[in-house]
């Protein structure tokens, strides 16, 4: 729904065109407007479990020329405060892409691309250096290149597996038994690898070598097409399985073809899933180790990063920074540096970076460093030539850190210093310290706790830090305790005496011995009344489904001992399905069997002793 301006807004169905990168057009009269909105009024339904999906969003929105550019301005304070003498010290730039760790492929990153803005009180020569990251959503055979294992044979997927580059497609055609193309969690059927070669040959058959180590789930029938035409649809048939174990599966096609690209598509799939899975998670990917009688080229097992100098990955105020890129380093990341130093002017500078999608390397982090002369310090203005490196007023000896407390030992210098602790500020710890005084609690780095100590002079310092709400919680457990000690006692004496009288509180069950049915009215009210509670507080289906079994007690009061059986049952739902709202779904339901007795209980008249 796009509201323009204040006139009628306009319903869209989006097709397929929207996920092209052209994008769907939306047309409409011409209006004069300041503003446009966009409304979500539906959504599709994933192959997988909806609760497990990415949130809804466009990669895109054109109006016309409009075009808006989001960039993240750097910190002014310190610069402003150095001035001109600021020019005279070393100065650093670090600039860090948000982003997801690669294991966490249920999400998106923060940030697709480095893009800041920094300014300068002066003049600057800058070198370069920073890390570098194959991205996820590039194409395969856009890492081939980067990675230098292209070939004659371009080798695309559908998909591979999240956050592992070594799973490309090309990995399938690279004649190494042990390295495979692997889908994506959540592909499922559909999925498919295409292979491009420089000449035709001519296929009569394929061969694929199968993953069937009984952590892949087996393809169980292929489409092969042939220049986007369909020449052979076969049943792969069951797969003998072991740890390790490649199967090999014979295509034959309808009839030799004579092409230069094929396309193996998977159409079903016998689903394997991990141990220990959750209901409705999807089943594990396929792999493939090896297609051979294609008669095309196969890809180099292994090669190198190009590092010669490129000016595609990196802008300086629209004008291209030449970078080149090494590695990969140990952790798996290649790393990015300047080929010769940049110089900037004073004022406001703008750092862009390349997509990683069109480019197949995110800049995750660069580094911009300017060494100054160093010889007017700004921290220190009375005193003359550089600042010299000195010891900390005091080191840690021993650290205690328990769920609840922290119990630390230092030796200072006699110097006052911050005392920081590395976790989220909150009023809740405590500080003792024997052997210097604290100042109050300060929040140091934007989130930690810090406290400014004072030495009563040169020596150990020990220091006690607890966490105080964990008191409240302990004499709650301790109250419960209690309570339950004394139920226990309470139920064993009833059980020789009289039965106590009712108490006068709502129970699930009904206290009143009269179960005679409720009108038509009482129920209406009663649900209608738990019916808007339990929707205010939870989710609307959840509220009616309450009021629903509100009105159905209120009629007929023995129906309230079946909330001893749907609440449990909603609680178990709720963590064998991964719903946590039906967590509220079993707090409605002893609010739907409590609230008719309370209702009718105060309205009955009482007698007088």
């Amino acid at each position: 729904r796009v509201p323009v301006g204040d006139g009628p807004p306009i319903d869209v169905r989006l097709d397929d065109s929207s996920l092209t990168p052209e994008g769907q057009e939306i047309t409409f009269p011409a209006r004069t407007a300041d503003h446009v909105d966009i409304e979500l009024i539906a959504t599709s339904t994933p192959r997988f479990d909806p609760a497990r999906a990415n949130a809804v969003g466009f990669a895109e929105v054109r109006i016309g020329d409009l075009v808006v550019a989001e960039t993240v301005r750097m910190p002014l304070d310190l610069l402003d405060r150095a001035g001109d003498r600021g020019a005279h010290l070393p100065l650093s730039l670090v600039m860090t892409r948000l982003r997801t760790s690669p294991d966490r492929w249920q999400r998106g990153d923060d940030e697709h691309r480095l893009d800041r803005t920094f300014t300068l009180p002066d003049g600057r020569t800058f070198t370069i250096d920073g890390t570098v990251r194959l991205d996820d959503d590039a194409p395969d055979h856009l890492l081939d290149q980067v990675l230098g294992t292209g070939g004659s044979t371009r080798v695309d997927a559908s998909s591979r597996l999240q956050g592992v580059p070594a799973a490309r497609a090309s990995r399938a055609l690279d004649d190494d038994p042990a390295t495979a193309w692997t889908a994506a969690f959540g592909s499922g059927t559909g999925t498919w690898i295409e292979l491009d070669a420089d000449a035709p040959a001519t296929v009569d058959h394929v061969t694929l070598s199968v993953v069937a180590d009984g952590l892949h789930s087996v393809p169980r029938t292929v489409t092969v097409l042939a220049d986007g035409k369909a020449v052979a649809t076969r049943d792969v048939g069951p797969v003998a399985e072991g740890p390790g174990a490649r199967s090999d599966v014979t295509i034959d096609l309808d009839q030799p073809v004579r092409t230069d690209r094929l396309r193996i598509v998977v159409d079903d799939i016998d689903p394997r899933r991990a141990p220990g899975a959750d209901p409705g998670e999807p089943p594990l990917p396929v792999a493939i180790a090896e297609i051979t009688g294609t008669g095309f080229a196969t890809v180099p097992t292994s090669g190198t990063v190009d590092d010669t100098c490129r000016e595609d990955l990196l802008t300086l105020d629209e004008e291209p920074v030449p970078v080149k890129v090494q590695g990969p380093l140990d952790d798996g990341t290649l790393r990015l540096s300047g080929c010769e130093p940049v110089t900037t002017g004073s004022g406001t500078h703008r750092v862009v970076a390349a997509e990683g999608s069109t480019s197949g390397l995110d800049l995750d982090q660069l580094t911009w460093r300017s060494t100054g002369d160093d010889t007017d310090p700004v921290l220190d203005g009375d005193r003359d030539g550089p600042i010299e490196p000195v010891d900390p007023p005091a080191t840690v000896e021993r650290v205690d850190a328990g769920r609840t407390s922290v119990a630390v030992d230092l030796r200072a210098d006699g110097d006052p210093f911050w005392f920081v602790l590395g976790q989220s500020a909150s009023a809740g710890w405590e500080i003792e310290v024997d052997g210097a005084t604290a100042g109050r609690r300060t929040v140091v780095d934007g989130y930690a706790d810090g406290w400014y100590l004072t030495p009563d002079g040169a020596g150990p310092i020990h220091i006690e830090l607890r966490w105080t709400p964990q008191r409240t919680v302990l004499v709650g457990m301790a109250i419960s305790a209690i309570a339950v000690v004394a139920s226990i006692v309470v139920l064993l004496r009833s059980k020789r005496g009289s039965p106590p009288p009712p108490l006068p509180r709502p129970s699930l069950l009904p206290r009143s011995t009269d179960l005679t049915a409720g009108t038509w009215t009482d129920a209406a009210v009663t649900g209608a009344l738990t019916a808007a509670a339990v929707a205010l507080a939870s989710r609307p289906w959840i509220g009616l489904v309450c009021g629903l079994l509100a009105a159905a007690v209120s009629r007929r009061p023995v129906v309230a001992w079946s909330a001893a059986a749907l609440g449990p049952a909603a609680l178990t739902a709720a963590r064998l399905l991964d719903r946590p709202e039906l967590g509220w779904l079993a707090l409605g339901i002893l609010v739907a069997a409590v609230v008719p007795d309370v209702i009718r209980t105060r309205g009955r008249p009482t007698a007088s002793p």
